[in-house]
């Protein structure tokens, strides 16, 4: 089973909000143009390798909402350091780690905030790599 915490679920309802919502425009995956690295403030390691057939961007008005994916060689415990080392770098607080499972494997969630702009890192080991996903939401000034 999946656990989520609240914030991830609200961040899966502003989600589905911008995409019923009016007017809101989809970006293409990353295949389509998203950079591996969409975000100046949210660095992404060298050692992170986009897995880009499950990457969406939304934006409608002065909000973005993404899903970023990434595969690393890294174990969980390595990968989760060193994006926290990264996130922190650039002024993002680090509010929480939890315990996170995806098809079978349990891995960590970190919960990170900057000014209204949220970002989870679920990283999670598999039976080759450990999977990194961002969930990202910004909102423009």
């Amino acid at each position: 089973m999946i656990r989520t915490s609240p914030w991830t679920a609200r961040v899966a309802r502003l989600l589905l909000a911008l995409v019923v919502s009016a007017g809101c425009a989809v970006v293409p995956g990353a295949t389509g143009g998203i950079s591996r690295q969409p975000f100046a403030d949210i660095p992404v390691p060298r050692a992170f390798l986009p897995y880009s057939n499950e990457w969406a961007m939304i934006q409608a008005g002065k909000v973005t909402a993404a899903r970023l994916v990434y595969q690393t060689e890294l174990p969980v415990e390595g990968a989760a350091r060193l994006l926290e080392t990264a996130l922190k770098d650039n002024g993002w607080l680090l509010q929480g780690v939890e315990p996170v499972s995806l098809a079978g494997f349990t891995g960590q969630a970190l919960s990170f905030t900057k000014g209204e702009d949220r970002c989870r890192a679920e990283v999670v080991p598999s039976t080759t790599t450990t999977r990194v996903d961002l969930i990202i939401a910004r909102v423009t000034p």
